[in-house]
């Protein structure tokens, strides 16, 4: 019994050394085939449910990802200065011009993006109805704030 066993095996590993490059394209040609199968009902797929996917896309970003960066940037210690510009009130663009001329403090972070402390843009909402015209013109305060 165990003489037959061998001999079976013994046969199947001569007709594989035999045929190894055969089983090799062959076993290739299937994976190949199966990606190339998998791949194109994919795209089908998509193509058929492209409008469902893309209304998902959508309710995520506005349901998930929207929320996690208002939250990221209510908790943050530091605000940008469009975002301190919009807070206090002042024309962006004058606003700008001061940040990058230093009269207003703030830091250049990695990347090239002026960041301001949260606390002194609060500071500088509060002083806001006691500052002189000409400082609330120089800021780039817009004539409604306060």
């Amino acid at each position: 019994m165990d003489t037959n066993k061998e001999k079976q095996r013994e046969y199947s590993r001569r007709s594989y050394l035999k045929n190894k490059d055969k089983i090799r394209k062959r076993s290739r040609k299937r994976q190949l085939d199966d990606s190339l199968k998998y791949a194109e009902y994919q795209a089908s797929w998509f193509q058929r449910n492209k409008d469902k996917v893309k209304e998902r896309r959508r309710n995520h970003y506005h349901t998930v990802v929207k929320e996690r960066k208002q939250k990221s940037l209510e908790n943050s210690q530091y605000v940008g200065v469009t975002k301190a510009a919009e807070m206090i009130g002042a024309k962006l663009r004058t606003f700008r011009q001061r940040v990058y001329n230093g009269d207003i403090p703030a830091t250049k972070v990695a990347g090239g993006y002026w960041k301001m402390r949260r606390i002194d843009v609060e500071e500088l909402i509060k002083s806001i109805p006691d500052m002189p015209i000409e400082t609330k013109i120089f800021l780039g305060l817009r004539r409604d704030a306060k």
